[in-house]
């Protein structure tokens, strides 16, 4: 098959097809490789299905190497917060987050490869176009919506073509092969190969990985430097997506005679809004929202889980309180009195974008997102008593899903969805309920002569913790879904209050009284490690974790 070339520069393989390309199918049934040579304009290109090329193409379809990436971090429900490379600040807890989430399948293709062939995760994703990027040390992933998969991107053809004054340090600069001119695809695969007749070790290495044209792409230049006298005390190897050295002179943090992969994405995160935005090099972590007293009114605050960096996001003249994180960290609703009477409002995590959702004159309290951030269920006195209400997002379509004569509040939506969980006195005390979240097959979890408040869901949807009155106090406690198994976990003095599991289900972050205050506390889902966070003097409450890592949302540091 034969085509004319745009003027670009890029052997892609699905990535970006912004130009014109040459293209053509490797083996049966696989997708199409893009591809572009050289900055310089190609006449003519011819590419063929070469069986030898079929071998190693499997376009991303290798499922595992030998050792698998582990997650050095934090576990999230699906993927994991790498701690190990956000080193960026001063938190330990920092680090960036590799998930399966919105679909694209990051975290499923990442713990199937090692750490040596695509390194740790040094960035958040990004969007460019219709796919979906993120940095890891050895080589930046992107996914491809389209053919959905995910393919290594090139960067040093990239750094070619669209930054050509950028030099990487100890990185070979770009070459064109006079040979590729017009050369069929296995001619222009042989041509690049050759490179590697140079270095012995380094062909072993570069061929040693199966899936080398995918990984690394073709070897583009080979480079020797002058080193301390030592003329080869630098060799290297550029291909399209990676670099192989080998140091044959002392140096930091190397092998003296070993090959390498050099931490190519590394280099390029220092330059400025190249390839890699400034915005997705910040490392992400846990949040706590809470609601905490200013000049006498409580305002929407956001902290570390070690009690640092307080930050106040609301500032209106008004009593703010129950902050909620949207599932995907980037809203919080809250409730607030600034217009006369408690309303229900939602503004970005960084406290801009204020929307007010409901409008009436009664008290509308406790907003809670549905797990996919559609719908909103909270509790109100709007009809006489307080029931449970859900509406959309944008605060349309209000419907009441309890009536009750008694007080029937603080609704908890359960992870699946399915289920809305809540505190009642229907029964003559409060007591824990769950029902479907259309207000039918009410059940009632707890039965006792104390109260039994405040009910958040686990991560995973199998435990409840609330807080029971234990001889006149109100302490947390842990119990089935199905209301069996139900553990006391705080043992402190203070009457405790609504209690917030952490994103990985290790700890719960409550409010409890101390002498003439409320403070938060958080301890482990077992009740070990109680930790006081703040100190002030008046009531600090509703403490709720960020569902995912975000980036804090006004940099204190």
């Amino acid at each position: 098959m034969r085509c004319e070339s745009a003027a670009a520069a890029e052997l892609t393989f699905g990535f970006e097809p912004t130009h014109h390309a040459c293209s053509a199918y490797v083996g049966r049934g696989l997708d199409r490789v893009e591809m572009y040579l050289s900055r310089d304009r190609l006449r003519r290109c011819r590419m063929v299905a070469v069986a030898a090329v079929a071998g190693v193409m499997a376009l991303m379809a290798v499922s595992s190497t030998s050792l698998a990436l582990d997650c050095v971090g934090a576990e999230l429900n699906d993927g994991c917060l790498f701690t190990n490379t956000g080193g960026d600040t001063p938190y330990p807890d920092d680090g960036f987050a590799v998930t399966n989430a919105d679909g694209v399948p990051l975290w499923d293709f990442v713990r199937a490869r090692s750490a040596d062939s695509i390194g740790y995760p040094i960035s958040q994703r990004w969007v460019n176009g219709p796919f979906t990027l993120q940095a890891f040390q050895k080589v930046i992933l992107q996914w491809d919506p389209g053919k959905e998969r995910i393919n290594y991107y090139n960067t040093l053809d990239v750094l070619a073509n669209r930054y050509p004054n950028v030099e990487l340090p100890n990185v070979p600069p770009h070459q064109v092969l006079e040979a590729d001119q017009g050369a069929t695809f296995g001619a222009i695969i042989r041509n690049h190969l050759a490179l590697l007749e140079q270095n012995p070790a380094i062909k072993e290495r570069f061929l040693a990985e199966p899936d080398w044209l995918n990984l690394y792409g073709l070897p583009i230049r080979y480079e020797e430097r002058e080193v301390n006298g030592n003329p080869q005390g630098l060799q290297m190897l550029r291909s399209q997506r990676t670099v192989f050295v080998i140091w044959n002179v002392p140096a930091p943090g190397v092998t003296e005679g070993r090959v390498n992969l050099q931490n190519v994405p590394d280099k390029v995160k220092r330059l400025s809004d190249v390839i890699i935005p400034d915005a997705a090099k910040r490392p992400v972590g846990a949040l706590l929202a809470f609601g905490s007293p200013v000049y006498g009114k409580t305002r929407i605050h956001v902290m570390r889980p070690d009690g640092s960096s307080v930050t106040q996001l609301t500032h209106a003249d008004a009593r703010d309180g129950a902050p909620r994180w949207s599932p995907d960290g980037s809203r919080i609703a809250f409730g607030s009195d600034r217009d006369g009477d408690y309303e229900i409002y939602v503004m970005d995590a960084n406290g801009t974008n204020l929307t007010q959702l409901t409008h009436n004159g009664e008290i509308d309290w406790s907003p809670r997102w549905s797990p996919d951030g559609s719908r909103l269920v909270f509790f109100s006195n709007r009809d006489g008593d307080y029931e449970i209400f859900v509406m959309r997002a944008d605060g349309s379509e209000v419907t009441q899903l309890t009536f009750n004569g008694a007080l029937d509040a603080v609704p908890s939506w359960s992870p699946d969805g399915r289920q809305i969980a809540f505190h009642s006195n229907r029964d003559g005390d409060p007591e824990i309920y769950v029902m479907g979240v259309d207000g039918s097959d009410v059940t009632q979890l707890t039965h006792n002569d104390v109260a039994d408040l405040d009910a958040d869901w686990s991560p995973d949807g199998s435990r409840l913790a609330f807080v029971s009155e234990v001889n006149g106090v109100r302490k947390v406690h842990v119990m089935g879904v199905d209301g069996s198994d139900v553990k006391r976990v705080s043992r402190h003095g203070g009457a405790d209050g609504n209690p917030a599991w952490s994103p990985d289900g290790r700890y719960i972050a409550f409010h409890s009284k101390v002498v003439f205050s409320h403070e938060i506390f958080v301890m482990g889902s077992d009740g070990s490690d109680l930790t006081q966070l703040t100190q002030n003097e008046g009531y600090v409450g509703w403490p709720h974790w960020t569902p995912v890592p975000v980036a804090f949302p006004v940099t204190p540091w």
